[in-house]
């Protein structure tokens, strides 16, 4: 490894992004039979043994995601890799996700706001929690993965972008007023999948004139819920903006928020409001994008919403029906011989 390994580091220091360039880019095509990449069978157990080779030379068999120290075979990017490679292995199939309509995604938010005035304790603070996510994951395009990783950090001074945001907690305004004028929020996360390692282009988050729809504003009372007195267990914002649940339910562990139970909570929500549709996390990233794309936004913008570089993914996301299964040859899309 220390000769695929670039940049100084060694196996004693090297990075989660580090292990995965390794491995896809300098393990599996060297490894294969008959000029073929290594099967998922074999590289699964190359990292099975490398995460040991780690652990003896120290680095333990757990990863902190917030200082990003331990052993990094054990950190959510590689076993979300582990986890693609076993499925591909019993012939799962990736396929896009379903687009979330506007339309839909207002009906969704509006669900939530109604439930959120009915709960109490943990329950209502899961579903701010959620809230916030599914506001943020249309205004931004932000990957469910890589929306569940968020930190306190990746805010920035709008003034200053090389300093974090201080204005933590934001304030809330009475009734329904809004945000003074010029009032806006600066993310730009460190550590996305399209900008590892470094920060992602800044985006600005500004309030919505409707309350019901507003991120900002979502934000604020998640926050003081979090830090009011009596909250549960572990609800305190140190690190991670959102965290999962502890086994016991009663509170908060400081772990990021993963992708599959963001989703797991999107499709319970979606199926208790009679709106489910086979959505996913990844349907508000298609959905968005859609609906700017009708509206008559342009590529550049698009693109920097995606934060993508190449016009080619953008029409992926684009394409109306690519998350619709592929007919067999010789039978139409619904069914029939064509």
């Amino acid at each position: 490894m220390a000769g695929a390994v670039r940049g100084g580091h060694t196996a004693l220091t090297c990075t989660v992004e580090q292990v995965l360039v390794y491995i896809t880019l300098h393990w599996v095509p060297r490894h294969g039979r008959y000029g073929q990449p290594a099967r998922a069978k074999s590289t699964l157990g190359q990292l099975s043994h490398l995460s040991t080779q780690l652990c003896h030379l120290g680095r333990g068999d757990t990863y902190d995601e917030l200082s990003c120290t331990g052993n990094p075979c054990h950190s959510v990017d590689v076993q979300l890799y582990r986890r693609g490679l076993t499925r591909g292995a019993i012939g799962e199939e990736e396929v896009s996700a379903v687009p979330l309509t506007y339309a839909k995604y207002r009906r969704l938010i509006h669900y939530l706001r109604g439930q959120i005035r009915l709960a109490v304790a943990v329950t209502r603070l899961l579903l701010l929690r959620d809230l916030v996510c599914f506001l943020l994951m249309w205004e931004t395009a932000t990957r469910g993965h890589d929306c569940g990783k968020l930190q306190l950090t990746d805010f920035r001074d709008p003034r200053n972008p090389q300093r974090a945001y201080g204005g933590f907690p934001l304030p809330l305004p009475g009734g329904l007023g809004g945000y003074p004028d010029g009032f806006r929020l600066l993310l730009s996360q460190l550590g996305t999948k399209t900008y590892q390692g470094v920060r992602a282009p800044p985006v600005m988050l500004e309030p919505n004139a409707a309350p019901e729809m507003c991120l900002v504003r979502a934000l604020a009372e998640y926050m003081q819920a979090c830090g009011a007195p009596g909250a549960p267990p572990g609800s305190g914002l140190t690190g991670y903006l959102f965290r999962p649940l502890r086994a016991d339910h009663t509170g908060f562990r400081e772990a990021p928020l993963g992708s599959s139970g963001l989703t797991y909570r999107l499709r319970q929500h979606l199926q208790q409001a009679g709106l489910y549709g086979g959505e996913t996390c990844h349907s508000f990233r298609r959905g968005t994008l859609q609906h700017m794309e009708a509206n008559g936004a342009e590529t550049a913008a698009m693109l920097a919403r995606g934060q993508m570089r190449q016009t080619a993914t953008l029409q992926r996301y684009l394409d109306p029906l690519r998350h619709l299964p592929v007919a067999a040859p010789g039978v139409t899309s619904d069914g029939s011989k064509g």
